[in-house]
């Protein structure tokens, strides 16, 4: 009887500690953000009414079996609005592998329009504008 009433103990303990790991584990969760994101670079127009902010985009990775969270570079966020104030206007291109990129330049062409130049190594080595992006800024 000592011994079933131990092994019941036992697996008691057991559970308990399995229950308080689930619960650290909702908790990292609920506490880790959906998606990252990592300023790349910042460009101001001409006269500086505007400016245009590149950000790579990380999206979380759930691993439920090890109970870990990575992330992994899901998209080029550009963002764009009035020079000074917060910048809330951003569009996607989930088509733009950051990961492969060498550069990206912002060449304005007006005070409200610009162009977003990715820059990627061709065989040799030497960089070359693989692919460009039109932004306009709107008001």
């Amino acid at each position: 009887m000592k011994k079933i009433i131990g092994l019941c103990f036992l697996i008691l303990i057991i559970l308990s500690g399995c229950g308080e790991n689930n619960v650290e584990w909702e908790k990292t969760l609920a506490d880790s953000s959906p998606e990252r994101e990592f300023d790349i670079l910042t460009s101001h127009s001409p006269e500086n009414h505007y400016t245009i902010n590149l950000r790579e985009v990380s999206e979380r990775m759930i691993d439920e079996k090890d109970k870990k969270i990575s992330y992994r570079a899901s998209a080029l966020r550009i963002y764009s609005g009035d020079f000074g104030e917060e910048i809330n206007h951003f569009e996607d291109y989930q088509h733009v592998e950051v990961s492969t990129v060498d550069f990206f330049k912002v060449e304005w062409r007006s005070e409200s329009e610009a162009e977003v130049h990715i820059y990627r190594a061709d065989q040799k080595g030497d960089s070359r504008i693989d692919d460009s992006i039109l932004i306009k800024v709107h008001k």
